[in-house]
């Protein structure tokens, strides 16, 4: 899982961004010495509602540009939180690939059981009214 970090003082404007965040974000024009906003506004939404609710310390949001999935968690720096913000960026797409994969599995094992097999033509035959009819019955308990 790729990480990126980025760095933002208290008024929202970038003072870091390593190139994996960088990557991750797209690609954006506009990086060091810029607003948030202006690099990445998902990343800016995420980062607003963590300042309003700050117990929150982990987000997801997905980039515009390339349609990556993005888990965003957020620090505050220095002495209450005077040093501004530190955001680490985790690529999650891969592992929401990886869950669509198993729950496809899952479906295919589901629809791959018993009840599927009754309709082959060996299960209808097996199953049809008339086959049960040809068969010895089997003898009747007494009541005894």
């Amino acid at each position: 899982m790729q990480s990126g970090v980025v760095v933002v003082d208290n008024d929202g404007i970038v003072q870091l961004i390593n190139e994996s965040a960088w990557a991750l974000l797209g690609l954006p024009t506009y990086s060091r010495h810029h607003p948030l906003r202006s690099v990445s506004p998902a990343l800016a939404d995420c980062y607003e509602s963590w300042r309003a609710v700050p117990g929150e310390n982990s987000l997801n949001f997905r980039t515009s540009i390339n349609g990556r999935d993005l888990r965003s968690q957020f620090a505050r720096l220095g002495r209450g939180g005077s040093g501004g913000t530190l955001i680490v960026l985790e690529d999650v797409s891969q592992l929401t690939e990886q869950a669509q994969r198993m729950k496809l599995a899952s479906l295919g094992r589901l629809t791959a059981g018993p009840p599927t097999r009754s309709a082959t033509p060996w299960g209808r035959s097996v199953t049809r009214p008339s086959c049960w009819r040809n068969r010895p019955r089997c003898p009747m308990p007494t009541g005894g």
